[in-house]
């Protein structure tokens, strides 16, 4: 099976930060805008949030300091597996941050390209959220 790919675009990426104090964000999950900071994130952690796209590296934060990071918000992007996933599932996030497949009415970051087999694989995803110039 080929290696998921990534494809960032123009306009495809925004930065992003964890505040000094909060959670690290590990690479490849999907994440929300979270707190009053311009591109403040958080891991998502429900099928029930608008989510804002997947992290391209982890963000690791101390209790002093801030991580800063890039969100990928469209085009191809790879997201870690947190369940079988099909060619062609809706992706939704489980309690980590991680791809699962979306139940009927739950919201979703994009929609698979690639199957995973189990948890904690590569899938390549085309995100279809996210981002304030998103049509």
């Amino acid at each position: 099976m080929a290696e998921p790919t990534r494809i960032i675009g123009d306009k495809a990426q925004r930065s992003a930060f964890v505040p000094a104090g909060g959670t690290t964000i590990a690479a490849k999950r999907i994440v929300i805008r979270s707190g009053s900071g311009v591109n403040q994130i958080a891991a998502a952690s429900t099928a029930a949030q608008a989510y804002w796209g997947i992290t391209t590296a982890a963000l690791t934060v101390t209790a002093s300091q801030a991580a800063h990071g890039n969100v990928q918000i469209r085009d191809k992007g790879i997201v870690t597996s947190g369940a079988a996933i099909a060619i062609g599932d809706r992706l939704t996030s489980d309690a980590s941050g991680k791809a699962i497949p979306a139940a009927a009415g739950n919201a979703f970051v994009g929609i698979a390209m690639t199957a995973a087999t189990g948890v904690d694989l590569d899938v390549e995803v085309e995100i279809v959220t996210g981002g304030p110039e998103m049509p």
